[in-house]
């Protein structure tokens, strides 16, 4: 089994973080869609992110209250997959901010 390296079929959509969830940006992954996406969080803090086929903000969990966020570490780069052209959305905890960026794509 071999693992092709990631290819961009799309654009790559910026989302500047606060403490209020970002409004959910479909990113387009071109003819077809895509459905593995690169995603990097280039911000000082945690940014909590969610992706999903339809519209849907980011949730910081609390303790003991399950919630719509996955937390992407500072400086991380991770491979997601999602729907095709999923829409993305994601939030800070208080008086943090970041920068996550969405890249479409194939391979990992």
């Amino acid at each position: 089994m071999s693992i092709n390296a990631f290819m961009a079929t799309g654009n790559t959509v910026a989302l500047t973080v606060s403490t209020s969830a970002h409004t959910p940006v479909q990113v387009s992954g071109g003819t077809g869609g895509s459905s593995c996406y690169m995603v990097y969080n280039s911000g000082p803090n945690t940014a909590f992110l969610v992706g999903a086929a339809t519209a849907a903000n980011a949730v910081i969990p609390t303790d003991g209250t399950p919630a719509n966020g996955i937390p992407i570490p500072s400086a991380t780069v991770l491979y997601w997959t999602s729907a095709p052209n999923a829409y993305w959305s994601a939030i800070c905890a208080a008086t943090q901010s970041a920068t996550v960026y969405i890249t479409p794509g194939d391979g990992k």
